[in-house]
């Protein structure tokens, strides 16, 4: 409240509000320019907006350039993994998949359509997965039963019971991650390997 010489006087509990206030307020911002929450490295990859649904999405994370390199060597400053590209043999049916499997987005429209093969792209998160329609040298048959000893794609979501559950709905095999974390493993229908990761928010 307002003290008696007029200066607003604050508890740590409002203190605490504001500072999560400016936070959000700071992460609105400092976004993109479009205000559509769409991050900076993804605004420059694909030169297009989200969805309209996905408009109202603010990244309140913000992460600072990992600065790496030996010593001696100019430094290279790494933010994130972009996105991810997995070959597949029919996109329509992988895209799919992907969407009424396991309930990602469908953000084909933020791919160049000047790319001289078929492919979509997949939102999970703040990151995507390129689906792209090319020849493969992997082999569909033989890969380890569980996709952790394979090469995979991690992603994290939120509650990996949902997942599961969809999973099963549509009788996909999964595995559970052998290091006893709250992860499991699936493959698609071109036996690429996916793990999901929870992570508690």
């Amino acid at each position: 409240g307002w003290s008696r010489s007029g200066a607003l006087t604050m508890g740590p509990s409002r203190v605490a509000l504001l500072s999560c206030l400016f936070a959000m307020s700071d992460a609105f911002l400092l976004g993109s320019p479009d205000m559509t929450g769409l991050s900076a490295s993804r605004q420059s990859h694909h030169k297009m907006h989200r969805l309209p649904q996905r408009a109202s999405s603010i990244t309140l994370r913000h992460r600072s350039p990992c600065m790496c390199g030996a010593e001696g060597e100019e430094k290279v400053g790494y933010l994130s993994l972009q996105h991810a590209g997995v070959l597949v043999e029919n996109v329509e049916r992988s895209l799919k998949f992907y969407t009424q499997v396991l309930g990602m987005q469908d953000e084909s429209h933020m791919r160049n359509p000047n790319l001289p093969y078929p492919g979509a792209f997949v939102g999970c998160g703040d990151s995507q997965i390129h689906l792209m329609q090319l020849p493969s040298l992997d082999p569909k048959v033989g890969r380890p039963e569980h996709g952790g000893r394979d090469r995979h794609v991690a992603v994290t979501v939120s509650d990996l019971s949902p997942l599961l559950r969809r999973l099963e709905k549509h009788g996909v095999a999964y595995t559970m991650s052998k290091s006893g974390r709250r992860a499991a493993f699936c493959r698609d229908e071109d036996a690429n390997a996916i793990e999901f990761v929870e992570e508690k928010m």
